[in-house]
Formats: C-alpha cells, sequence, structure tokens
C-alpha cells in the first residue's frame, strides 16, 4: 500500500529534521511563488532568495539616504554660529 503523502507534510517532516539537525537551511518540498526557490530559512521559514534579494533592496535605501541622515543628525547636534559656518561650508 503506497501512502502518498502531501508536499506540506513533506516540508514539515524535513523541516524538523533540519531543527535537529541544527543547521539553518532546509529544502522545502513546494517552490516559492516569488522565485521558485526550494532552500528555506529554518528560523523563519522564509526563502532564501527572496530574503537576500530583500536585505540587498534595503540596505541600497539605506545608503542611499545617508546623506540626508547625516545632514539633519550634523545640523542638530551642532550648537555654536562657527561651527553651522563651517558645516555649511561642505554642504
Amino acid at each position: 500500500m503506497n501512502v502518498v503523502m502531501s508536499k506540506r507534510k513533506i516540508s514539515a517532516k524535513r523541516l524538523q529534521a533540519a531543527k535537529i539537525k541544527g543547521i539553518k537551511v532546509y529544502q522545502s518540498a513546494t517552490n516559492c511563488p516569488h522565485c521558485d526557490g526550494i532552500e528555506r530559512y529554518v528560523s523563519t521559514r522564509s526563502c532564501v532568495v527572496c530574503t537576500k534579494a530583500k536585505n540587498q533592496e534595503r540596505k541600497q535605501r539605506e545608503i542611499e539616504n545617508l546623506p540626508c541622515v547625516l545632514e539633519w543628525h550634523l545640523v542638530h547636534t551642532l550648537k555654536t554660529d562657527n561651527e553651522m559656518s563651517l558645516i555649511n561650508r561642505y554642504l
């Protein structure tokens, strides 16, 4: 008698095996709907490829916004007019 297991049960068993082994990534039985990747993180069950892409985009946005943050920080932490004129010279 052949027992056909659902893809969810297969993924759950693989997840449990990965937790027991102490590894960070396991191969899911179902593909990611966004990128068709099969590797997922044990801790969050999220797709490895999608997570890395989202982190890359977030870091790029932070780098693009860095000059604005530095300017705001410098303007709001300096108190004397001499320091402000020095900053305005470089901005």
